[in-house]
């Protein structure tokens, strides 16, 4: 599925005027860069992240750096809405984080109880 996801990724666009510059920043140091046409569906994020940055694209949370906007896999816009419509700037940057799922959730709340 991740070579699929790969090939079907756009251009990374360099210029023009209906660009939109994505940055991201993950929790271990790493970065990427890269540009989208304005009119690309958000769910091309996810896909970058889970072809480029081998992290499975349902498990990704992208919030801005602000923490004003978040956005999942499996928010009902994501895959209608372009990023133009998701009001993201000429120049996006990203906090990625992993969902954390019920069971990893409540082992946590239970170290954080019997410690």
């Amino acid at each position: 599925r991740r070579q699929e996801l790969k090939e079907s990724l756009p251009e990374d666009e360099k210029r023009g005027d209906n660009i939109k510059k994505i940055a991201l920043r993950f929790g271990d140091g790493r970065s990427g860069q890269r540009g989208f046409s304005a009119d690309q569906p958000l769910s091309v994020l996810f896909n970058w992240v889970d072809a480029i940055f081998e992290i499975e694209r349902e498990i990704v949370i992208l919030t801005t750096m602000n923490g004003k906007q978040t956005f999942s896999w499996d928010d009902e816009n994501s895959n209608e809405i372009t990023l133009e419509e998701a009001g993201l700037g000429k120049m996006t940057a990203f906090r990625v984080t992993i969902k954390k799922d019920e069971e990893d959730a409540a082992a946590e709340n239970d170290k954080e109880s019997s410690s």
